[in-house]
């Protein structure tokens, strides 16, 4: 026997050994990716709660009548619970990809309390400063494209059309 033959049956287990690995782990990949595409009924059902707490928020800080609606510390308010809840509605989910979306929800939902609290102790004339202003931003986008994601991975029961 010479030393090629020797290698040559080595050589065919250690192929046959890295396409299984390859193989084994591509399917942990696809499983683990159609999971987050595709969460549980139970899963979407919080998201879908929350989405339809959002409209309620959002048409009552869009009044235009009614004290209460437009006062300051109860936009606050409303927002800050907005955050606590997707907050919860993130630590309740079981599908990753949507926890991290609810959890970035709720930093948007709790940044944009955090700008109505501050806004409460100016002036009115002042308006938004630069700063403000950039955090306004972020929290929209936190807030609207967060929303877009998870409206992609739990599409029914959302009170608003899509964009």
């Amino acid at each position: 026997m010479t030393m090629t033959t020797i290698r040559r049956p080595w050589l065919f287990v250690l192929i046959a050994t890295v396409f299984v690995v390859c193989g084994a782990a591509a399917t942990v990949v696809i499983v683990r990716q159609n999971t987050d595409t595709n969460p549980p009924a139970e899963d979407c059902a919080i998201v879908e709660r929350l989405a339809q707490d959002w409209k309620v928020r959002a048409a009552a800080n869009t009044a235009t009548t009614g004290s209460e609606e437009r006062d300051p510390s109860s936009v606050f308010h409303r927002w800050s619970v907005m955050s606590d809840k997707a907050r919860a509605g993130a630590d309740a989910v079981s599908t990753p990809a949507l926890r991290q979306d609810l959890n970035k929800w709720a930093d948007g939902f709790a940044l944009f309390a955090q700008l109505q609290r501050d806004a409460i102790q100016q002036p009115f004339e002042v308006g938004w400063q630069p700063g403000e202003l950039a955090d306004l931003n972020e929290a929209g986008d936190l807030i609207y494209d967060t929303a877009n994601d998870l409206r992609q991975m739990c599409p029914n029961g959302w009170p608003f059309p899509q964009p």
